[in-house]
């Protein structure tokens, strides 16, 4: 009974090993059998029952086990060389040696993972933005390389994000601080495929606006069929966009020598820009001309605030900057706009058609 036990055992065992073995040969991946003392070595030679230089298990970098189960069969102990069979397609070599402890693992050699690399984010150069409403366009390129081959890829994702923000999936896309796609194979270039193991990509982003200023950075995660591979990653800055937009004239109405104007008199000031901002004013004298015209308006006499108003309660315009404190933010969803109130008084006896220059300049908000 015993040796029948026995017999079933073995032939229990024998079984489960052949079905692992027959499982692993079914998914994509190659196994080596090593002699036991040689664990810690890794065949990098050109390939299976090939002698080639060995190096520590640990510098195998860019490379994972794709079949974790394994198996050990009986083959010479101590062989005058490590040997290296492939275990491919259900069957094993083992016939040189049949009676020393072969230890069975993954040769990941030939399943590297792939990887990105040279990551260029806008040429290598800071980004300026357009002021609203135009977009400005980001290009990111970058190498991906599989040493199974170039075909092997499936697809790679390509993330440009201000650094601190989590921008990993097409969900965490937005115009203020991430954008993202997930580009397809069939869009890669320079891929001819046979023993080509490189291949290139290269996106254009519209960024908005309104993007947030600060380092970004251009992340490049390369996929093959089984896994995610070594993402590369580069960065520049996003500059400060401080602009803005008012409308080219202001009329004040007729006024007759020796009064003020009344009513309100506006110009609408934009901020076109990614950040907050205040403005700078300054003006010149307006000077009168036409049929009979005579005099001028001093730019002292042009008065302005940031709500309506009566001459004599404004801000009197001179000819040099001086800061308005307009608060205009930035915003994803509209462009940010405030009004500038004006009020003028007119000297006596001028008359006439009288024009002059008011400038706005849009500074960072104090």
């Amino acid at each position: 009974c015993l040796y029948y036990w026995y017999s079933f055992l073995s032939f229990f065992r024998a079984m489960h090993e052949w079905r692992e073995l027959f499982l692993c040969s079914k998914r994509p991946t190659v196994f080596v059998i090593v002699p036991e003392g040689d664990l810690p070595e890794w065949d990098t030679g050109a390939g299976a029952g090939v002698d080639g230089a060995l190096a520590p298990l640990e510098s195998r970098e860019n490379s994972k086990p794709r079949c974790a189960k394994c198996l050990t069969r009986s083959v010479p102990q101590n062989p005058q060389r490590p040997v290296h069979a492939v275990l491919g397609a259900g069957l094993f070599s083992n016939t040189d040696f049949p009676n020393a402890l072969f230890h069975c693992y993954l040769d990941t050699h030939f399943f590297p993972i792939p990887a990105a690399s040279n990551t260029v984010l806008n040429g290598g150069g800071s980004i300026t933005l357009i002021p609203s409403p135009s977009t400005t366009s980001v290009v990111v390129t970058g190498t991906l390389t599989d040493a199974n081959g170039c075909n092997d890829l499936s697809s790679v994702n390509v993330a440009v994000y201000k650094n601190g923000t989590t921008c990993t999936s097409s969900g965490n896309a937005n115009d203020d601080n991430c954008y993202f796609i997930n580009i397809a194979s069939s869009s890669f270039s320079g891929c001819t495929g046979g023993s080509d193991t490189i291949a290139s990509v290269s996106n254009t982003f519209d960024f908005k606006y309104f993007a947030d200023p600060g380092t970004w950075s251009a992340t490049i995660t390369p996929s093959d069929i089984i896994e995610v591979g070594t993402a590369n990653t580069s960065s520049v800055a996003v500059n400060e966009t401080i602009a803005i937009n008012v409308p080219g004239t202001l009329s004040y109405g007729a006024v007759a020598g020796g009064a003020a104007s009344t009513g309100d008199h506006t110009t609408t000031v934009t901020n076109l820009g990614n950040v907050a901002i205040d403005y700078n004013l300054k003006g010149a004298d307006l000077v009168c001309t036409g049929t009979n015209s005579q005099g001028l308006i001093p730019v002292g006499n042009l008065e302005y605030a940031l709500a309506s108003f009566l001459y004599g309660a404004g801000t009197d315009l001179t000819a040099s900057d001086v800061a308005v404190n307009a608060d205009l933010a930035t915003t994803s969803s509209s462009v940010i706009s405030d009004d500038a109130y004006w009020q003028v008084s007119v000297p006596s006896g001028v008359r006439g058609i009288c024009s002059g220059a008011i400038t706005f300049t849009a500074i960072p908000a104090i």
